[in-house]
C-alpha cells in the first residue's frame, strides 16, 4: 500500500501546447491530487524533456488544422514509454479526430473544458493504467469521451475503416448499451432487452452521453448480419436527417409522448384527431417513426400541426402508472374517439362527407383517469 501511494505521489504528467487559460489551474489542481507536473509552452521545448525523462502521462494539445507529422510523432514516443495519452482538441474536423482515434489515445476532450475535469479523467487513468514502469510499451487499450464530440456512428466508422476490433460502450441518462465490432464488421448491439437492429438504431440517435471504447477480441455470438446493419444505418441517416430539420421543435425522440387535451373550441382536422387519439402515452416519436404511425412526410406534418397548438407532451419519467384497469377504459374510449366525433352532412346521404371537427367539450387522453370520471367525459360526449 505504502509502494501504491509513492507511485501515485511521483506520478509525472507532462503538458504540452496546454492553452494559456488551463495552465495555472491544471498545474495547481494536479498538484493538489498528488501529481508531478510539468507543463511546456510548445513541443520543441518537449523534445529534450521527454528523451532524458521518464513520464507517466501526457497531455497533448493539438490545433486545427491538424499536423498529422506531430501526431504521429507524439504516438510513437507514447508507444515505446508507455506513458498514458490524453489528447485535447478544439475545433478539429471529424476527419482529424479520425486521424487522432487511429493512434490510439486514452482519452480525447473536446474544448472548452475546466482544469477540474481533466485533472478528475487524469486520476481515472491513474487508477486504471498505474505508473508506466510497470506498463508495457503498447498502445492504449481503452479510451472514452462525450457522444456530443463523437457519435456512436463516427465511433461505429472509425473502427469499420480501421478494420479493428473492440466494444463500444455507450451511456446516456442511465441507460447503458454495448455495440460489439469485430474485425470492422458489427456483430451484435444491446440496449434493454431489445432486438439488436432497434437497439442499434437508437443508441446510434444518442447525442447526449458519454462512450467508452474498449479494443480488443471478445467472444459473441454474430447476431446482426451486415445486410441488417446496412439496413439500420440508413435508418439512422433518414431519422437523423429529420431531426436535424426539425431542431429544437421535436420532443425527445426517446421519450414516450401523449396528446394534450384541446381547450373547448380548438378546432382540428380528421387526420389531427386520428393521431391526438393515437398520442396514448405508450410510444416515443421513435416509435411513431418506425412503427408507420408517422410514415411520410403528409403525417409529420400533421404531427407537426399538433406540436403547433401545443396538443403534445412528453410523459414525466417519474409518472405512476395508472391501474390498468382504468388504462383500458380509457383505451378503449380514446379509440371510439374519432367515430363519436364524426358529424355527417345528413342521416340518409350515403354516410356523408367527413368534416372539420370542433370541440367543444374537454376531451380526454390523459393516462390515469378514475372510471367515473371517464364514463362522465363518454356521456358528455354521446350528448353532442
Amino acid at each position: 500500500e505504502e509502494a501504491s501511494s509513492t507511485a501515485k505521489a511521483n506520478w509525472k504528467v507532462v503538458g504540452i501546447g496546454v492553452p494559456q487559460v488551463l495552465l495555472d489551474p491544471l498545474e495547481r489542481g494536479l498538484r493538489e491530487s498528488g501529481f508531478v507536473p510539468v507543463l511546456l509552452p510548445d513541443y520543441q521545448t518537449a523534445e529534450s524533456v521527454l528523451d532524458t525523462n521518464p513520464v507517466d502521462a501526457l497531455v497533448t494539445y493539438f490545433e486545427a488544422p491538424l499536423d498529422a507529422n506531430r501526431v504521429a510523432g507524439v504516438a510513437e514516443f507514447v508507444r515505446r514509454s508507455g506513458a498514458v495519452w490524453l489528447v485535447l482538441v478544439n475545433g478539429s474536423s471529424l476527419s482529424d479526430r479520425l486521424s487522432i482515434y487511429e493512434k490510439s489515445p486514452d482519452d480525447l476532450v473536446q474544448l472548452p473544458v475546466t482544469a477540474g475535469e481533466l485533472v478528475a479523467r487524469l486520476e481515472r487513468l491513474r487508477a486504471e493504467r498505474g505508473p508506466a514502469s510497470t506498463r508495457k510499451a503498447s498502445a492504449a487499450q481503452t479510451f472514452s469521451g462525450s457522444l456530443r464530440d463523437m457519435s456512436l456512428a463516427d465511433l461505429i466508422r472509425l473502427l469499420t475503416v480501421g478494420a479493428k476490433t473492440g466494444i463500444i460502450v455507450v451511456r446516456s441518462e442511465n441507460r447503458e448499451g454495448y455495440v460489439f465490432v469485430e474485425a470492422g464488421d458489427v456483430v451484435d448491439a444491446v440496449l434493454n432487452g431489445l432486438s439488436p437492429e432497434d437497439a442499434l438504431l437508437r443508441m446510434l440517435l444518442w447525442d447526449e452521453g458519454e462512450y467508452e471504447l474498449r479494443f480488443g477480441p471478445f467472444e459473441r455470438a454474430r447476431r446482426l448480419a451486415e445486410e441488417s446493419v446496412n439496413r439500420t444505418l440508413e435508418e439512422y441517416r433518414r431519422l437523423r436527417s429529420i431531426l436535424l430539420d426539425w431542431g429544437d421543435a421535436l420532443p425527445h425522440a426517446e421519450r414516450r409522448l401523449v396528446g394534450v387535451e384541446p381547450e373547448p373550441g380548438t378546432e382540428l382536422t380528421s387526420e389531427e384527431t386520428d393521431l391526438l387519439v393515437a398520442l396514448d402515452g405508450k410510444r416515443s416519436l421513435l416509435d411513431l417513426l418506425t412503427d408507420g404511425t408517422l410514415a411520410n412526410d403528409h403525417w409529420l406534418e400533421v404531427f407537426r400541426g399538433l406540436l403547433t397548438k401545443g396538443l403534445v407532451a412528453e410523459v414525466k419519467q417519474t409518472e405512476r402508472k395508472a391501474p390498468e384497469r382504468a388504462q383500458g377504459a380509457e383505451s378503449r374510449l380514446l379509440s371510439a374517439l374519432p367515430s363519436l366525433l364524426r358529424t355527417d352532412a345528413s342521416p340518409g346521404e350515403g354516410g356523408g362527407r367527413p368534416i372539420r371537427r370542433m370541440f367543444r367539450g374537454r376531451v380526454a387522453n390523459r393516462p390515469g383517469l378514475g372510471q367515473s370520471e371517464l364514463l362522465q367525459i363518454r356521456q358528455d360526449l354521446l350528448r353532442q
